[in-house]
């Protein structure tokens, strides 16, 4: 457990670095969007607490890097969120290629929240619901939270490829 949690230190720490220098996240640097996300997801069921899947609808195609970093940030913070919180046993990640867009839906079967509570607390920049939100709309993109207590909670965020 020492050896795990110095090596997440360590990772998280990188991470960091590369954020505050604008840098695409290790995650991306060698692997595509999709690759990277089923890594996390992966990484969620190691946790242990519930199982989670991972898919991709469409026909997959490389995107623009503020476009990927975008959506792997989103899907991290779901999934850290999903794991303090909804006390979820199952989890589905969805990377959907559109047309003209990329969409990614987090949902979990876990005990859910009132969003309206969740929106009014706010919270600083970057993090949780409004940084998510923040970061799809960046890129003329739209974000949306689906979640009532006891019922779950469905993320989506999709973005312009183009």
């Amino acid at each position: 457990h020492l050896s795990r949690a110095k090596n997440l230190a360590r990772g998280s720490l990188q991470d960091a670095r590369r954020s505050v220098w604008n840098l695409r996240p290790q995650a991306l640097e060698s692997k595509a969007l999709d690759v990277a996300l089923q890594d996390e997801v992966r990484e969620f069921n190691v946790e242990g607490k519930g199982t989670a899947s991972f898919s991709v609808v469409g026909d997959k195609r490389p995107l623009p890097p503020r476009v990927e970093t975008t959506l792997l940030r989103i899907c991290q913070e779901c999934l850290t969120n999903i794991l303090k919180h909804a006390r979820a046993t199952k989890t589905d990640v969805v990377l959907h290629f559109g047309p003209d867009s990329v969409s990614l839906r987090v949902s979990d079967n876990g005990i859910g929240f009132s969003v309206a509570q969740a929106q009014s607390r706010g919270g600083a920049p970057g993090m949780g619901l409004a940084g998510m939100e923040e970061r799809a709309e960046l890129l003329g993109g739209k974000f949306s939270v689906n979640s009532k207590p006891g019922e779950g909670t469905v993320i989506e965020a999709e973005v312009p490829t183009e």
